[in-house]
């Protein structure tokens, strides 16, 4: 009998203590993360708290949050992904963007239930549970426990900041992005209340940049070269008001540069970007009109139409699903030669520049783009230049072009989709240069001049899937031999890294003109942020009797055979993230094996080349 009470009561204890556990368990706690359904942000929160509202009477913890200067409406708070699998599959008919992703208890932030309702809730759970009520935390741990676990914030890095209000510690700027989007990220949940005039956010960096060249043969020429560029610089934000703010990124550069016969070394001062902007710093989720004056950086993301910076003004309008810029200006100098970027000198050049996109579904988007590029005044017969400035023509060219793509991604699986297609079509009017190199130097002579009016079409079409550690991609692009990719153009992105590449190919960089292009790519990440990748190109004439558009160490091919030949890039790169530096790097080697277009050209039937770059911030 008494053992009998025993095992009874051993079984009452179980229980007891299996079900205050479990009690304890399902209290929401501050202190940890869940998992959640997110369905929509919106500036506007009346819209989102009408489907709150709805959706409360089926679904429990239905809330609207406010994250910055957004509004977002998820559903749930679950310990695992399974336990929500349910729940998003059903709100999936209705939203199908709707997403699971890591969630923090916050409801200080909440508009909807109603703050009433929400404190009375509160004050009950805290005497049934007996909790004692909680810190409150501050916006930057908030956003380091939550949104940097989503991978929304590019890094957190420790900055030098003068004047910075308490709740904010750090900065970013990313070199990918441009200054003012990338640098007011790091204040995602900054109010304006916040905002403190005077501010001023600096970062340091240090570029060293390396490149050797032994490639083919021109006549009794061999094209090689040599480069060793150092640049210091520094990139800033300034709060000037309320409703005007200053960016900017200077740096100064040293350079040994060779190439042939002809050596030298430079020293230059190079402003990138300085400008005047009504955007706040405070306020990365800014929507409406924004107005910029100064050096602005004219970007895209892929680089395909442009990536480089003008003296002008700027106008973006910013909005969820329809977003545009224009760009007015005109490069008034040269300032920097340096890695390889044949196509960055534009001194001279008058643009027009326009852009929408339209996000039709989520994460979907048309692009639209508009180009204007002239210059009145030409070179003439019998003047020279170094492939350092490269000559410059007479020219007023239009664009139009549109691009789609479509990004799908399974953060939970570790896998992404990315597909995309630019077409372009350009046309107007351009002087056609006939130059003749100056012996074994990097100096040559135009040696005739004459006008065209041209017209054709360029495109690209591609994809990669990620999986994890492991991605691949291809690629397919061509243009006809009237098609010439913007001056501004820089064709560089993300294969798989965190370092925008060639994707080209990094030792022939080939504008579009005249040229169809195939690439298989792929890419292993042996450490966080550190891949292993390989890009195989070939290339083709479009019209073997013209010429194609390689870099300065490529000879014209011989006008008789198509085939250009091959090109691999072996590419080592990534970024090591500290708490008072970042550095970020890539190493590429690139090897090229001419076709028969370069047969009686050259006797050198294969070349080489050597890229690093090291940048290192704090």
């Amino acid at each position: 009998m008494r053992k009998g009470l025993n095992k009874l009561a051993l079984v009452f204890v179980f229980l007891l203590y299996f079900l205050t556990g479990e009690a304890s368990s399902n209290s929401l706690s501050g202190d940890r993360d869940y998992y959640c359904v997110q369905l929509v942000t919106s500036p506007y929160p009346s819209q989102l708290v009408e489907m709150a509202t709805e959706l409360s009477g089926r679904f429990e913890d239905v809330r609207v949050e406010k994250i910055g200067s957004l509004y977002t409406l998820r559903v749930g708070f679950w310990d695992r992904v399974r336990e929500g699998k349910d729940v998003l599959r059903e709100l999936k008919r209705r939203f199908p963007s709707a997403f699971m992703r890591v969630c923090a208890y916050k409801p200080e932030r909440w508009i909807f239930p109603s703050k009433v309702v929400r404190k009375r809730e509160q004050e009950v759970e805290e005497v049934e549970n007996r909790v004692p009520e909680e810190k409150s935390e501050s916006v930057a741990q908030e956003l380091h426990s939550e949104e940097e676990k989503e991978g929304v914030l590019p890094s957190w890095l420790r900055e030098g900041i003068l004047e910075l209000p308490k709740w904010f510690k750090q900065a970013v700027f990313s070199e990918d992005k441009p200054l003012d989007v990338a640098a007011s990220e790091s204040a995602k949940s900054a109010s304006s209340e916040s905002f403190t005039e005077g501010a001023l956010f600096l970062k340091y960096y240090l570029n060293l940049y390396a490149r050797v060249a032994d490639s083919l043969e021109s006549g009794t020429c061999k094209l090689e070269g040599k480069d060793l560029v150092l640049k210091p610089g520094v990139k800033f934000a300034w709060s000037m008001t309320d409703k005007l703010s200053l960016w900017g990124d200077v740096r100064v550069g040293g350079a040994y540069q060779k190439f042939l016969d002809t050596h030298r070394k430079k020293f230059w001062l190079d402003i990138r970007q300085l400008y005047i902007s009504n955007r706040p710093i405070f306020d990365p989720n800014y929507y409406g009109f924004v107005f910029s004056a100064g050096r602005v950086l004219v970007s895209e993301p892929r680089g395909f139409w442009f990536y480089n910076s003008i003296d002008g003004i700027r106008v973006d309008y910013l909005s969820t699903l329809l977003s545009g810029s224009l760009w007015l200006g005109k490069r008034i100098n040269d300032v920097y030669v340096t890695n390889n970027e044949e196509r960055s000198n534009i001194s001279g050049y008058t643009y027009l520049v326009g852009t929408v996109d339209y996000q039709y579904r989520y994460r979907q988007h048309i692009h639209l783009f508009y180009v204007k590029e002239y210059r009145g005044s030409s070179a003439s017969v019998g003047d020279t230049f170094d492939v350092w400035s490269p000559v410059k023509e007479k020219e007023n060219l239009n664009w139009v072009g549109g691009r789609w793509t479509y990004s799908w991604d399974d953060r939970f699986e570790g896998r992404k989709v990315d597909l995309w297609l630019d077409v372009g079509y350009m046309w107007g009017d351009r002087d056609i240069l006939e130059t003749q190199r100056v012996g074994c130097t990097a100096t040559s002579e135009v040696i005739s001049v004459a006008s065209a009016s041209m017209d054709g079409g360029g495109f690209e079409l591609g994809g990669k899937y990620i999986d994890n550690d492991v991605g691949i991609g291809a690629r397919v692009a061509g243009g006809t031999e009237y098609f010439y990719q913007p001056r501004l153009s820089s064709n560089r992105e993300h294969l798989f890294g965190p370092n925008t590449i060639r994707y080209y190919g990094e030792y022939t960089n080939p504008d579009l003109t005249n040229t169809l292009i195939f690439s298989v790519f792929g890419g292993y990440q042996w450490k966080e942020n550190h891949w292993i990748e390989l890009n195989i190109l070939k290339y083709n004439l479009v019209n073997k009797d013209q010429g194609t558009s390689f870099s300065r160490y490529f000879p014209s091919p011989n006008g008789k055979d198509g085939d250009l030949g091959w090109e691999i890039d072996f590419i080592l790169e990534g970024e090591e993230k500290g708490l008072s530096a970042k550095w970020r790097y890539y190493l590429i080697g690139s090897y090229f094996e001419p076709g028969s277009a370069y047969d009686g050209v050259s006797e050198v039937d294969r070349s080489y080349g050597l890229f690093l770059n090291i940048k290192r911030y704090w």
